[in-house]
């Protein structure tokens, strides 16, 4: 007969071909163990006749010594009123049937041989009831009576029997084989081989309606007989094999096919050792063109103490076109499961009613591989297809150890009216999905809801290109996927034809209804190597959420995630969320909440109970060019956040729509590090495109300690019709920008207001080129610079803007410190300018104020407020003020308007070697320069500038439009300390030659004017103090005369000085024109020296 392949899923067709041959007589011979009531055989043309036996109710025994029929003969029982046929073989010769076995009536035919059965080509039946065939022992009866092979004996307690409660096997079972047999079962009726090993090779087996038993027995022991009909006699409920028995292998093989498909009903169940199903078909189910809506066809099911191998063939359980009524369910329970070489499993209806479940339940492993040479998959289906109306069932996989691999696929889908079923894989130890898939899915005709996928297990790998899907094409919902594992999850790889190992939740484009969520769920999750999570709408729907929680650690490595609303999506995207304890992203991998239809992006979230690491890859929340609505924003929170390698945080708009707010906190530190080998640089960015309307979201990052270095920066701008954000940076002991930029801008082509920057932190240091700057290019207002730094700020070579700069047109925002020290140096700037050329007198520069118990501008740094517009002031209130190398207090107008004021509240003042203040104007009148201060050191007002430390308000229109400078210094007269010396030289030749050890008096040092010097430019100056020492003299004694005490020594003014052998400046009472020299080596102490 012809081999069978997957053309059953759209039927069997049935089929009988009985060939003509030589006609042999049956070789069939009673054993006399019945007497009178022995069977009696008659010879016909066609073969044997058997009458007589022994009657008991409805029940008919016969005994043989032996019982075969020959090639084309026939055996025929002639008993037509009885229910059932009991025949035993009891002599040691095997049953080979490979002709006719005929009865006629509706009996049930019970064959037992324990030597064992033989079905050749063939073997035929032709009975109205049921036939079991079995090398049991005997037939279990009530009260423990047996109809036995093995012990032929008294049959008189036979006359209380009513129907057998079994079949008893007493050591090793027989055989059941057959080759190439038809064996076929009146609608409704069933067929049942039971014995030892069954081995069926190219055979058919058909009981439409019925039921179909295959059951191999291994050891002594009893099988009972399930009665679904307690009249019949027959177990049409199968066979009960307690757990504990011995089982045998069942093997089916060669295009062997067993069949129960009918209007309704029909099972099929297989119990044995192990169960081999190779290029062979079980087929159940409703037939075509028949059924009722209310109709339930059976059930298949195998159940194997070991191994079930199902290779190139096929379980089917289906509602065919045009039928009505449900498929019943696959149910495959064994130690070991292989499905593989293109096997399938199918409960799937293509008519009006619902598809059955498929079941996989293995104590130790499922593997479910492979394809036949022509290229059909394996798999397990559950499937609504495009003609049917009804559910889809679900397929579910158990195992400790679960593999699909080479191609295979678990699909639940839906073609046509109804819901797809789940697929659910559960594993005690591992699931891996190699180059496979899982997914259940509403295709493009299909209207209803995908199942979930969900995987659950102990270790999970999704690998080579395989791929999870919960998806919808059509009019429905589509699910979603969920994969759990209690050690660790891995997404890795590609499959050779480019497809990468991904979990899909997506609405397709022209489907109607919303995506499912994608969960990841395990102790260590690991995305790599190309590996995708994709929960996206082309469609009209919402695309769902991703959350990936590895209780311990995430890693995306050249991998992402997504949860977007397409170009042809309308809808809003579910959002993205990673938790763990730490989180790393690498390698160019993206994570991603976008929009670029219609809706709004979801927001992207990172969460780790320790570290957070972003090398060369990319957070991003956006909308797309062709997007219109809101960014969803990222969060990102751990106790440590690493940025480096070019990698990227960025909302942003490019569409019609606001980009999200970007967050980032850190219990502990941020660090923002360098560029990629490409030279992308690491950043924060928030950005409204050239073509967008919408507004930035801003950006805060918050931690104990933020370190920006090397390049990396963080961005705001607007380049379209929108508002850039705020840049807000807090460290709470400590920020750090080196050789980096905070921004936001407006940019040339923008029309929006930049939002600003603002800096906080105990200590902050702005160094090598780093830069804070709110400026505007375009048309909007630059905005604010704040530096709020409780302790102290350094700017070093680097610089502090709020700027409107060339054809732009707005106002700059200004730019405030605040610190208890503020040091700027190595040219530092601090700068709120305007030099727009566009409408610049309707605008102004900000101001510039400075807060600070000390402000140091030192080599070159430079204050400033420049504007072709309204003159924007600077504003100091410090304690002290220095100024030194160059440095600058500047505000200078460049347009027709005054120069703005410069206000300097301050204790003390200091400018020295060229450091100026100055208010200057080009076309108008200078600014005003007011300071307030205890103490001015090093500097003066004067008209014009000087290579001196100077203080102006000048005007290039000339002096008469110099400004105004008030200098407020109410404890200082400019006079003190001024003392005219007498023009008469005095002789200090009397006075060097006095020894004053000598004297035999103390030792005084007299400074004349109204306080001297401040012992340091940062001191004070006072009213007038007298210094002198304090020091014990010790004298040693002299031969020479006292000097009386009531003595006078002329006091005489310096006017020169010299420098001792120890470097120190002694004063003198030569004039300053007398060049010192270095003195030679002297005693420390007032000695005689010999």
């Amino acid at each position: 007969m012809d081999r069978r392949r997957w053309g059953w899923v759209l039927g069997l067709g049935l089929g009988v071909a009985i060939a003509p041959g030589i006609r042999v007589h049956a070789q069939i011979v009673p054993d006399g163990s019945l007497g009178s009531e022995g069977s009696v055989t008659t010879p016909m043309e066609t073969g044997v006749q058997i009458d007589g036996g022994a009657l008991r109710g409805d029940n008919l025994f016969h005994s043989f010594q032996e019982f075969s029929v020959p090639t084309n003969s026939e055996a025929f029982f002639n008993n037509p009123d009885v229910a059932n046929i009991f025949s035993r073989v009891t002599g040691g010769s095997i049953s080979d049937i490979d002709g006719l076995l005929r009865a006629n009536g509706t009996a049930n035919l019970f064959l037992l041989n324990p030597n064992g059965i033989v079905f050749g080509p063939n073997a035929r039946l032709d009975i109205g009831g049921s036939f079991v065939a079995s090398t049991a022992n005997s037939l279990v009866f009530e009260n423990g009576l047996e109809f036995s092979a093995s012990d032929s004996g008294d049959t008189a307690p036979l006359l209380s029997v009513n129907v057998p409660l079994g079949v008893q096997f007493n050591g090793n079972p027989g055989s059941l084989e057959a080759t190439g047999a038809t064996l076929n079962v009146s609608e409704g009726e069933s067929m049942a081989l039971v014995g030892g090993e069954i081995s069926l090779d190219d055979v058919e087996m058909n009981a439409p309606a019925g039921r179909i038993d295959l059951v191999g027995v291994g050891e002594a022991g009893q099988v009972r007989f399930e009665v679904g009909d307690a009249d019949s006699g027959f177990p049409s409920g199968g066979f009960g094999v307690p757990a504990d028995l011995n089982r045998a292998s069942v093997l089916l093989r060669n295009g062997t096919a067993l069949n129960v498909v009918a209007s309704q009903g029909g099972d099929i169940k297989i119990q044995a050792s192990e169960i081999e199903l190779w290029d062979s078909f079980l087929d159940a189910g409703i037939a075509e063109g028949f059924g009722n809506p209310d109709g339930q066809s059976g059930n298949i099911g195998l159940d194997a103490h070991g191994r079930i191998s199902i290779a190139n063939g096929g379980i089917l359980n289906l509602v065919r076109r045009d039928s009505f009524g449900h498929s019943g369910n696959i149910t495959l329970i064994a130690n070991d499961i292989e499905v593989r070489d293109g096997a399938q499993l199918t409960s799937s209806t293509f008519g009006q009613g619902n598809s059955g479940s498929v079941r996989l339940n293995a104590v130790h492993s499922i593997i479910i591989s492979g394809a036949n040479p022509l290229g059909l998959v394996s798999g397990v289906f559950s499937r609504v297809s495009e003609t049917a109306e009804g559910q889809g069932g679900d397929v579910r996989l158990v195992a400790n150890h679960i593999a699909v691999r080479e191609g295979a696929t678990l699909d639940t889908t839906t073609f046509g009216a109804g819901d797809a079923g789940l697929v659910r894989v559960e594993a005690g130890e591992t699931i891996i999905i190699s180059n496979a898939d899982a997914f259940s899915a509403v295709e493009e005709t299909g209207q209803g809801n995908a199942g979930a996928v969900s995987l659950i297990a102990n270790q999970v790998e999704i690998r080579d290109g395989a791929q999870l899907t919960s998806s919808t094409f059509g009019q429905g919902h589509g699910g979603s996927v969920r994969v759990e594992a209690t050690d660790q999850i891995v997404f890795s790889g590609v499959n050779p034809e480019g497809f990468m190992s991904a979990a899909l939740s997506r609405v397709a484009q022209g489907a109607q209804g919303d995506g499912g969520r994608i969960d990841l769920v395990a102790n260590r999750i690991i995305i790599e190597d190309g590996a995708r999570l994709d929960a996206s709408s082309f469609g009209d729907g919402n695309a769902g959420g991703v959350t990936v929680e590895g209780h311990e650690m995430v890693i995306f490595r050249n991998a992402d995630a997504f949860s977007q609303v397409e170009a042809s999506g309308r809808g809003n995207a579910g959002g993205l969320s990673l938790i763990g304890q730490t989180i790393e992203l690498q390698e160019q991998s993206v994570v991603s909440s976008n929009l670029f239809g219609e809706g709004n992006a979801g927001p992207v979230t990172l969460e780790a109970g320790d570290s957070i690491l972003i090398s060369d890859s990319e957070v991003i929340s956006g909308v797309a060019p062709t997007g219109r609505g809101n960014a969803g924003g990222i969060e990102i929170a751990a106790e440590r956040v690493m940025l480096r390698n070019g990698a990227q945080l960025n909302s942003s708009t490019l569409g019609q729509g606001d980009a999200g707010t970007v967050r980032v906190e850190a219990n502990e530190s941020i660090l923002l590090l360098g560029a990629n080998v490409g030279q992308l640089t690491t950043g924060v960015v928030s950005l409204v495109g050239e073509a967008a309307r919408g507004n930035a979201g801003g950006i805060s990052l918050m931690a104990n300690r933020v370190d920006i270095r090397d390049g990396a920066f963080v961005s705001l701008s607007t380049a379209g019709e929108g508002n850039a954000g705020t840049a807000t940076v807090t460290g709470q002991e400590s920020v750090r920008l080196s050789d980096s930029f905070v921004l936001s801008n407006v940019t040339e082509t923008g029309r929006g207001n930049a939002g600003g920057v603002r800096v906080t932190g105990r200590q902050i240091n702005l160094q090598d080129g780093a830069i804070l700057s709110s400026s505007t290019f375009g048309e909007g207002d630059a905005g604010s610079v704040r530096v709020e730094g409780r302790d102290h700020i350094v700017l070093s070579n680097s610089a502090v803007f709020s700027q409107v700069i060339d054809q732009a047109e707005g106002n700059a925002g200004g730019v405030r410190l605040n610190a208890r020290q503020i040091d700027l140096q190595d040219g530092a700037v601090l700068s709120s300018s305007h030099t727009g050329q566009s409408n610049s007198n309707n605008f102004a520069a900000g101001d510039l104020m400075v807060r600070a118990d000390s402000l140091r501008l030192v080599d070159g740094s430079a204050v400033t407020v420049d504007t072709l517009g309204q003159g924007g002031n600077l504003q100091l209130n410090t304690n002290t003020t220095i100024l030194r190398g160059g440095s600058n207090l500047q505000t200078n107008a460049q347009g027709e308007f005054p120069g703005g004021n410069i206000v300097i509240d301050t204790g003390a003042l200091v400018a020295l070697e060229n450091s100026n203040i100055t208010a200057n104007a080009l076309n108008a009148s200078g600014g005003q320069v007011i300071i307030n201060a205890q103490e001015i050191f090093g500097t003066e007002f004067r008209d014009q500038p000087t290579l001196e430390s100077d203080i102006t308000a000048t005007s290039a229109l000339g002096p008469e439009f110099s400004g105004v400078v008030e200098l407020n210094t109410p404890d200082i007269d400019t006079a003190a300390g001024l003392v005219d010396l007498s023009a008469a030289p005095i002789d200090v030749a009397s006075i060097l030659n006095t020894d004053p050890c000598t004297s035999g008096r103390d030792s005084e040092f007299y400074v004349t004017g109204r306080g001297g010097l401040p012992p340091n430019p940062e001191g004070t100056l006072v009213n007038d103090v007298t210094w002198v020492d304090l020091r014990s003299l010790n004298l040693s004694r002299s031969q020479g005369r006292s000097v009386p005490r009531d003595e006078r020594v002329e006091l005489v003014e310096a006017e020169g000085w010299h420098m001792n052998h120890e470097g120190e400046v002694i004063l003198s009472s030569s004039n300053g024109d007398v060049v010192p020299t270095i003195p030679e080596r002297r005693a420390n102490s007032c000695s005689l020296l010999p």
